[in-house]
């Protein structure tokens, strides 16, 4: 019973008629009341400056401080709104009399703060079920000691072609593993890692290797809870004899919460030594992996397509490709970026930046990028065309893919990953 709970799907269907309900419920029990001129003009004046103040709390946390690293949606800005004012009205009736008023107000704030919290989920395509929701974990994940014996250098077979000896999963495998910072003293939470049922199998071909990263704030689970992203690789592996690429996800972002050391080697963390040369061996160490760069690629959301931006771009050497989600312009932790990470030094800041390593890294004969962005993320579509024309300038095949009616937000992930993920996939496997 409680799994079945965990697993109920918040995003549409009987759930949002029955919560918008009980809300608009919540909302008539606040304003009922024997229609006096002073409780009107109070009921008014309450559910006015609570909308009113909903839309100043949007624009002065999401677009003055810029707290959020996005602009707020109007939907999610009138989802707000709608919080604040319900809130507004509780206060009204916790401070008015009969007792039972007070008692039925206080009765009605779980509702609306309810109500708000999915409307904003909603749009911003977040947590699908209730146990995402509630942090509760709903997965069961294989540990690194089960994952399948890696072949000898040269003794597996390549993935043109391939056919499994045998029977295949009907899908990848999903596993956490440790990776240590060795080299760069990174301290990184758990990686998650997809292998595909080819990699599941006897005879696993070698096959290419994507490298995701999440947004900030955010973990390396992010991908697949929210942007189902084996859900894609399964399906492509469905079509293509079992074959899809190994993806590993690891933790640019580090243990302690809250932190985004960003995709450089600073005094907030080693993130570029770590991806590149600890993650980066541990796969050739442990995972049946093309050897060749052209058989590597990368995949981010966010401050995570930054990460993804810098590495193809700064080391092309190492990858071929890439899948950029709403990518920042330039690596940024706020105010103090390059106090903190870049010793307060601003050249060494922009020459951080994925246009900066395109110019001198020019010309990219063989790399491919593909950027992605939400139609209503103006900031960020901004960013995309920037980023596409610098990529396409360097020398680069690129594509830009606009997803209709979503923003800065994982709706715009999933349609990226319908859309991109084979284009991406099929690039690196030309190496095979």
């Amino acid at each position: 019973m409680l799994h079945g709970l965990l697993a109920l799907r918040i995003t549409g269907g009987a759930f949002l008629i029955v919560v918008d309900a009980l809300a608009v419920a919540a909302g008539l029990v606040l304003i009922s009341r024997r229609p006096t001129r002073r409780w009107l003009l109070t009921v008014a004046a309450a559910a006015a400056g609570g909308l009113g103040f909903g839309y100043l709390l949007c624009w002065f946390v999401g677009d003055k401080l810029d707290l959020l690293g996005f602009s707020p949606t109007p939907i999610s800005r009138m989802w707000v709104a709608l919080l604040t004012a319900g809130i507004a009205l509780v206060v009204v009736n916790v401070t008015a009399r009969p007792t039972w008023r007070r008692m039925a107000a206080i009765g009605c704030l779980p509702l609306i703060l309810l109500a708000g919290a999915v409307g904003i989920n909603v749009d911003a395509g977040a947590f699908t079920h209730l146990g995402q929701a509630l942090g509760v974990p709903t997965r069961v994940l294989a540990r690194a000691a089960q994952l399948p014996h890696r072949a000898a250098t040269g003794a597996a077979p390549v993935a043109a072609d391939w056919r499994a000896d045998g029977a295949l999963p009907g899908k990848g495998r999903l596993y956490r593993v440790s990776i240590p910072g060795r080299v760069s003293h990174f301290q990184a939470r758990d990686a998650e890692i997809y292998l595909p049922p080819a990699a599941l199998a006897k005879n696993a071909p070698t096959l290419p290797v994507i490298f995701g990263f999440s947004g900030q704030p955010g973990s390396p689970s992010d991908l697949f809870e929210l942007g189902h992203l084996d859900s894609y690789l399964n399906a492509y592996a469905r079509a293509h004899h079992g074959v899809a690429p190994i993806v590993v996800v690891p933790d640019q972002l580090g243990a302690q919460h809250g932190r985004n050391p960003m995709c450089v080697d600073s005094p907030l963390g080693n993130v570029a030594s770590y991806v590149k040369t600890d993650v980066a061996g541990w796969v050739r160490a442990h995972l049946n992996v093309e050897s060749s760069p052209s058989g590597w690629g990368l995949l981010g959301f966010s401050e995570g397509a930054t990460c993804a931006n810098q590495f193809l771009a700064g080391d092309p050497g190492q990858f071929s490709a890439e899948l950029s989600i709403s990518s920042e312009l330039a690596p940024w932790n706020g105010p103090s970026t390059v106090a903190e990470a870049f010793h307060g030094s601003a050249a060494a800041y922009a020459a951080a930046s994925p246009e900066s390593l395109l110019r001198h890294g020019a010309p990219y004969r063989h790399a491919f990028a593909e950027f992605a962005v939400g139609a209503n993320d103006a900031r960020y579509r901004s960013n995309a065309v920037a980023l596409d024309a610098a990529a396409k300038a360097a020398g680069m095949t690129t594509t830009l893919t606009i997803s209709p009616g979503s923003a800065h937000d994982w709706n715009t992930v999933r349609y990226a990953l319908s859309h991109d993920l084979a284009p991406l996939v099929e690039h690196l496997g030309e190496s095979a």
